[in-house]
């Protein structure tokens, strides 16, 4: 077991079709999972409540964990939904966080991946030539690209390829690669940014 804090994203999220709906937290988790809005799925993909999960689960090693004062209480790294969960309708603008998991941190220029404080977002049709502030017109680049770029239109990227604009899909859930665990592999699209989506 491996104990988390109840911060910490730790369980993938699905629908009744088990498509991805979005990470919760170790505290979101142990919520849902107590009042019997999400079942757990254990290790070789059976599915349990939390009254049975205790007994009959079988667990991953580095199962996350919670704790109280006298409890210990071991949380699904993957849920599935038992009754609606209504979302928000998703804005149309991405923040900058976003970005970045999309483009995995990686320049759409050079290619090269930076931390988040080395990247900027780059309008691809510069804002100062008429270009739009819509996600279309938007990409992930370092600050030397987007220095170098200036207000050029069109740009190309170093294996000479026109510098192109977001396009993320409507069904897209923004994970960081760093909470992604093994068993989720076969559950969640991770995008290859240097391709086209």
């Amino acid at each position: 077991m491996k104990h988390v804090q109840s911060s910490d994203r730790t369980t993938l999220l699905l629908d009744y079709a088990w498509l991805p709906i979005g990470v919760l937290t170790a505290r979101a988790c142990f919520k849902h999972f107590i009042r019997g809005r999400v079942v757990g799925l254990d290790k070789d993909r059976n599915q349990f409540g939390f009254n049975d999960w205790y007994d009959y689960a079988n667990l991953h090693k580095d199962q996350p964990c919670i704790a109280s004062i006298n409890e210990i209480w071991t949380l699904p790294t993957v849920a599935i939904v038992t009754e609606r969960f209504f979302r928000k309708r998703r804005n149309k603008s991405y923040s900058f966080k976003e970005l970045c998991v999309f483009y995995d941190h990686t320049c759409q220029i050079c290619f090269d991946k930076f931390p988040k404080q080395q990247l900027s977002i780059e309008h691809v049709d510069p804002k100062s030539n008429g270009g739009t502030n819509f996600i279309e017109n938007k990409t992930i680049t370092c600050r030397k690209c987007n220095s170098k770029k200036g207000s050029q239109f069109p740009y190309y990227d170093k294996d000479g390829k026109m510098l192109q604009g977001t396009k993320i899909p409507h069904n897209y859930i923004f994970i960081d690669r760093s909470v992604i665990r093994p068993e989720w592999d076969d559950l969640v699209w991770v995008s290859d940014t240097n391709k086209e989506l």
